[in-house]
């Protein structure tokens, strides 16, 4: 790299906190540092030329779980599991609305729904409604959350399952909202670096970087979720890749809110007034999607576009984009918020739920440091 001596030794400043990853949990934590230690010299690394993963890239629902899901959850967990993890949701959605506001990143509360194709698939969870809505009152404090009413889309089964409380939002004006305060508060974001090897020597972290460039600071934060088991020795992260497209604008569209099919495999929401989003369906070639590559899965597209137009908008459906983000998963649903070194924290496996609780981890991240400071 043709660099000055002025640019080699003064362009990358040492930092207190180094960040890797400037997706919602990397710039939530830079945030809540920047608060905690306001006298820090704080940087975010970013390895793609904007946040990569799944914070941008994600489908933009707000959303803190479904009765489908939660019965499947319990198949493997039990009932204070299950609430602790509704709770995580919960409460990490309250602390992203405590740090932004409904106007910026366009929060739209117009409800969720699970649909059903089947008066079979509908029974089997509407018989155990009071049971799962008992767990999300003891993970919320809202009584009923989730009721049975009317489908709002005619060509599913006649009944869904309504929950008043889900969202939807813009997810990169989420991200820009924070980019925008951290700069406002001196927080460095450096973009297009990609970290090969770090080091501890002495008393700081020697980050090596694009082109033989180091970086040092004296705190390594790694905020890089799936991405992590590439720079950690960490277990139970897995890697999984979702496929999302929107449509080209669809005249008298009528679809407002969020929608979950199949344990929330299938989801789907209205973008503006005539397009829709859908995503999903990995569990069609689950093994083959546990990749932290970027790529397009033609079965999977297709079922995708297939659902839209047998049971949403009834009509062939033109897809204006496509695109996957990579999520990462593992045996449990509670991230990983840890110090796994000295000075050296990670903040990942955010189970698909990052605008759920992603600022609930930067913020739990950031405490953790400071405890052992």
């Amino acid at each position: 790299m043709n660099l000055s001596f002025w640019e080699r030794e003064y362009w990358y400043d040492t930092y207190d906190f180094l960040i890797v990853g400037a997706g919602i949990v990397g710039l939530t934590t830079a945030l809540e540092l920047s608060h905690r230690f306001p006298n820090a010299k704080i940087g975010v690394i970013e390895r793609g030329a904007m946040p990569s993963g799944a914070s941008t890239k994600n489908a933009g629902f707000a959303c803190f779980g479904t009765v489908g899901e939660i019965l499947d959850d319990l198949e493997t967990c039990n009932e204070t599991e299950v609430i602790s993890t509704i709770s995580s949701r919960w409460q990490g959605l309250q602390r992203l609305q405590s740090l932004t506001s409904a106007y910026d990143i366009q929060y739209k509360n117009d409800g969720g729904e699970e649909i059903f194709l089947t008066e079979e698939e509908y029974t089997l969870c509407s018989d155990r409604l009071s049971y799962v809505n008992r767990l999300i009152h003891a993970a919320t404090g809202v009584p009923e959350v989730i009721k049975s009413r009317h489908s709002t889309i005619k060509n599913a089964y006649k009944y869904g399952l309504y929950n008043s409380l889900e969202a939807q939002l813009n997810p990169v004006l989420m991200i820009k909202l924070f980019i925008s305060r951290l700069t406002h508060a001196g927080v460095d974001i450096i973009y297009n670096m990609h970290v090969n090897e770090y080091e501890r020597i002495e008393d700081m972290y020697h980050v090596a970087v694009n082109d033989g460039m180091q970086i040092m600071a004296k705190h390594l934060i790694f905020c890089t979720n799936a991405f992590t088991r590439q720079l950690c020795d960490i277990d139970d992260i897995v890697p999984a890749r979702n496929q999302v497209l929107v449509t080209k604008p669809i005249s008298n569209l009528r679809l407002r809110g969020t929608y979950h099919y199949n344990k929330g495999y299938v989801y789907f929401r209205n973008i503006g007034d005539d397009r829709v989003l859908i995503g999903g369906a990995r569990h069609i070639d689950a093994q083959g999607e546990q990749t932290s590559e970027f790529g397009s899965h033609a079965e999977i597209l297709s079922y995708l576009k297939n659902f839209l137009s047998l049971h949403v908008v009834r009509e062939n459906i033109r897809v204006d984009c496509e695109w996957s983000g990579i999520i990462a998963t593992g045996i449990s649903k509670k991230p990983i918020i840890s110090k796994v070194a000295d000075r050296l924290y990670v903040g990942a496996r955010l189970g698909g739920m990052g605008v759920a609780i992603g600022s609930d981890v930067g913020y739990t991240l950031a405490q953790l440091i400071e405890e052992t400071y």
